[in-house]
């Protein structure tokens, strides 16, 4: 399996998305979950250009250290520390559904343990523990796509409950968690291996 691909393909996406996650940003946080992120996958694609693209365990740590130190705000610790996790539970002789599970399973302990977040607040939990439950059990790619399309949707019509957009009570419905956006893209690029 080329993890190496897969995060490329994913930073290459986040990239392109750039204007999007701000513009979501703009509406209810502080204008730079676009920028921060673009920064940080730019150099998610440098960092692990000379490791084997098998090795998924020193892909996912060097994502994930990349992460914490070139993405502000809350995103950055929490999508740092969240590939961090899973680089040391994943190994290289599971499957590619496992190392997802395993991958969303680390996203959601981190979210909970870190970002005090549950499902409900607006947060890229929304997506990410909604996504892990229904990964578990069913692994084909068109209804997990169908699922996370509707996780992130959901997210519209939520009074946030946490960080700068909490500040806007119910003025913060009818705009997509930027977080749950770019977590969309993550897990788009791990359903497209």
């Amino acid at each position: 399996m080329n993890w190496k691909k897969v995060f490329i393909e994913i930073a290459d996406e986040i990239i392109s998305q750039k204007d999007y996650l701000t513009d979501l940003d703009i509406a209810i946080g502080d204008s730079d979950h676009g920028i921060n992120m673009e920064r940080g996958f730019s150099n998610v694609k440098v960092a692990i250009e000379n490791i084997d693209e098998t090795n998924v365990q020193e892909i996912l740590k060097s994502v994930g250290m990349i992460l914490l130190s070139k993405v502000g705000g809350a995103s950055g610790p929490l999508y740092g520390m969240s590939f961090r996790e899973a680089s040391v539970k994943v190994d290289n002789s599971m499957s590619k559904e496992e190392i997802i599970e395993t991958i969303a399973a680390s996203f959601v302990y981190t979210i909970k343990r870190l970002g005090k977040s549950q499902l409900g607040d607006k947060t890229m939990m929304d997506v990410w523990e909604n996504f892990a439950n229904f990964y578990a059990t069913e692994k084909d790619k068109a209804k997990n796509i169908k699922k996370l399309n509707g996780f992130v949707d959901s997210t519209k019509d939520m009074e946030a409950k946490k960080g700068r957009a909490s500040f806007l009570g119910k003025r913060s419905i009818g705009t997509i968690d930027p977080g749950s956006a770019s977590s969309k893209i993550i897990i788009m690029g791990l359903l497209n291996i």
